[in-house]
């Protein structure tokens, strides 16, 4: 039977316990190691080593091949205080993320993901973080996040990598962001089309 913090959206009691600077579940148990990314670090007393705290899930992304899962948790009331100021942000001007302290990239063409063939060129592209795939933090030359994005343009999503070490907002499924200086890229082990984000990129939430 599927553990309650594995749907998106729930809110419950779970047991954390520090293993070194992170975060994983303890109780109630699940398939393997459960490694917890908190969007509120006022969840925990980070002078603690086990603590039980009340929490709503982000997202759940459940590992393969032995890899850690992801439990993304974030206050309870967050999501309702999210609700209230929707209709609010909506009549707002879109807000820069942190990185739009970086170079603007004005000389690039702004695509749609149809565009996208692996041309190595870089672009500006406005995209839904469609599906997140997995989230591999701690692995050295492995992307930090690959997953899938959309737009109108396209039926089939159109995969996207965060390259090692990059510097990005909370990519949360089916927020939209304008991605400037992403790079077109063609993997050939996999044979796929990938949008490349990195330290190079801003990120404009729409």
């Amino acid at each position: 039977m599927a553990k309650w913090f594995t749907e998106k959206g729930a809110t419950g009691e779970v047991l954390l316990e520090r293993r070194g600077k992170d975060w994983f579940v303890a109780s109630p148990p699940g398939d393997g190691d459960i490694k917890c990314m908190l969007e509120d670090e006022e969840l925990v007393d980070s002078s603690s080593t086990e603590q039980r705290v009340e929490a709503t899930v982000s997202n759940f992304m459940r590992g393969t091949g032995g890899d850690e899962s992801f439990l993304f948790l974030s206050s309870p009331n967050a999501e309702h205080e999210s609700e209230a100021n929707e209709s609010e942000s909506n009549d707002r001007s879109p807000t820069p993320t942190p990185s739009d302290s970086k170079t603007s990239w004005t000389s690039n063409e702004t695509w749609q993901l149809k565009d996208f063939r692996g041309s190595g060129e870089y672009v500006d592209v406005e995209a839904t973080i469609d599906s997140v795939f997995y989230a591999k933090k701690d692995t050295n030359g492995v992307p930090d996040i690959k997953g899938e994005l959309t737009d109108d343009s396209v039926l089939n999503p159109v995969y996207f990598i965060v390259e090692d070490g990059t510097t990005h907002p909370y990519l949360k499924e089916g927020k939209r962001f304008l991605f400037r200086n992403v790079k077109d890229h063609y993997y050939k082990k996999q044979a796929e089309v990938q949008v490349v984000i990195s330290n190079s990129t801003d990120f404009i939430e729409r």
